[in-house]
């Protein structure tokens, strides 16, 4: 098995079949509630253990992160945005360039009735 190394940690390369399309790593993480809502800065190890990563396996997204969901990709040209959208109603990538060419991105993720939110840089970006 490959594996990748991502900021002092290994996480299992793309397997056969399996093409990466998105590696991310949050800086910053947002949990909110009906009652509270709280923003952490997240420190190296936290934002490798918190990585993002989506592959494609044929025609379809994977979202290896989050449990092998499978998304629905979407393309807005409007601002460059491009939408990984799991139907299930377990959250979403979000992935933006900037004008400067660097590429960002926010996972919003539901558990429950709490959402968590993290916002970071793309390490790799090839829908």
């Amino acid at each position: 098995m490959l594996l990748l190394l991502v900021a002092s940690r290994t996480v299992p390369a793309p397997a056969d079949g399996e093409r990466e399309v998105f590696l991310g790593l949050p800086t910053v993480k947002y949990e909110v509630s009906v009652d509270e809502s709280q923003r952490t800065k997240l420190s190296s190890a936290d934002s490798t253990k918190n990585a993002v990563r989506i592959v494609k396996i044929g025609d379809e997204y994977i979202w290896k992160t989050r449990e092998n969901r499978k998304l629905i990709y979407s393309y807005a040209g409007y601002g460059d945005f491009h939408y990984f959208i799991d139907s299930q109603g377990g959250g979403y990538v979000k992935v933006a360039r900037t004008l400067g060419g660097k590429v960002t991105f926010l996972e919003h993720v539901g558990l429950g009735m709490i959402t968590i939110t993290y916002f970071g840089s793309a390490q790799l970006f090839t829908p």
